[in-house]
């Protein structure tokens, strides 16, 4: 029998595909959950493994799902997990507006519902760090500093409410609740969507690219680590808790890529950053690794590095 089931909503996004890896390489059984079609989507060695299923819901009816997993070949356990990675904003992660952005509160609330049904004992959502900006904001941690809200106040917002209704929904259906947020995630391939994807490719190639014109602090993480933080709390984490997962190595825009143009161009610079203390606070991964004896072990300078040695 499977003692480890884990399902997985957003399972064909960026972090998702890692995040299902990383499930199976600890001996999960995982169902990955996603609209799109399953041919367009899945390598095949895990199309093809045996501890993998994945259920399309092209139509966006979550709730269909639980019909389906009656013809699953396992039995599902109250120890299973659910993992919700699952964010549209239209074109982009980012955009469609306040309406758009609340659709997917409406989409995660229907999973926490559904999660209840098929007898999950824990419920992980993974949000970002734009809604502990908001935080901040709200608690005027930063508003007396002057420190700029950064765009995306729609997105942040709606993040922000996703996150605090689904612990109120949780609390309801008596199912753990547990958040995560991170930065930004990478990967050697860099081929993540985005700005800063985007111009770090365009930098390993030696091709131009768009100055930044952000002071906001980014907290660059492989992926791969990333993606072990969050199965290590999902079965370690504590009930109600919110985990930040990041190398806690803060950078600007503007020294992330120096630092980057710097190996690619064999340039012995050493490009210090120096955050002020509430930032250096902001990105701590305490609690994570107080709770998991696990953190990232690469911060972007030990990326690039080994990134232009390949």
């Amino acid at each position: 029998m499977v003692d480890k089931i884990a399902f997985v909503l957003g399972s064909n996004g960026y972090v998702g595909k890692s995040l299902v890896k990383e499930l199976i390489s600890q001996n999960f059984f995982v169902i990955g959950i996603g609209r799109s079609p399953r041919i367009n989507f899945w390598e095949g060695q895990i199309l093809k493994n045996e501890n993998f299923y994945y259920v399309s819901i092209q139509d966006g009816y979550i709730n269909k799902l639980y019909e389906i997993s009656k013809n699953f070949n396992i039995h599902i356990l109250n120890t299973s997990i659910f993992f919700n990675l699952a964010w549209s904003g239209g074109l982009s992660l980012t955009g469609g507006g306040l309406e758009k952005q609340f659709e997917n509160i409406i989409l995660s609330c229907d999973s926490i519902k559904l999660a209840k049904r098929l007898g999950c004992k824990r419920y992980i959502n993974l949000g970002s760090v734009q809604e502990s900006y908001l935080d901040n904001y709200i608690k005027e941690k930063w508003k007396s500093t002057n420190k700029k809200f950064p765009s995306l106040e729609d997105y942040s917002l709606a993040k922000a409410t996703c996150r605090d209704y689904n612990k109120l929904i949780c609390y309801y259906e008596k199912i753990d609740y547990i958040h995560c947020n991170f930065s930004v995630f990478i990967n050697q391939e860099l081929n993540g969507k985005g700005y800063i994807h985007e111009s770090l490719k365009a930098i390993s190639k030696g091709e131009s690219y768009k100055k930044p014109n952000s002071s906001q602090y980014y907290d660059l993480t492989l992926i791969n680590e990333g993606c072990k933080a969050i199965s290590l709390i999902a079965t370690q984490g504590i009930n109600n808790q919110d985990y930040y997962i990041g190398a806690s190595m803060p950078y600007k825009l503007d020294e992330i890529f120096s630092i980057f143009e710097n190996y690619k161009n064999n340039i012995e610079e050493n490009i210090i950053s120096n955050p002020p203390q509430d930032i250096i606070n902001f990105f701590k991964n305490d609690l994570l690794y107080e709770k998991t004896k696990y953190k990232p072990q690469l911060n972007f300078n030990q990326f690039s590095k080994l990134f232009f040695k390949q």
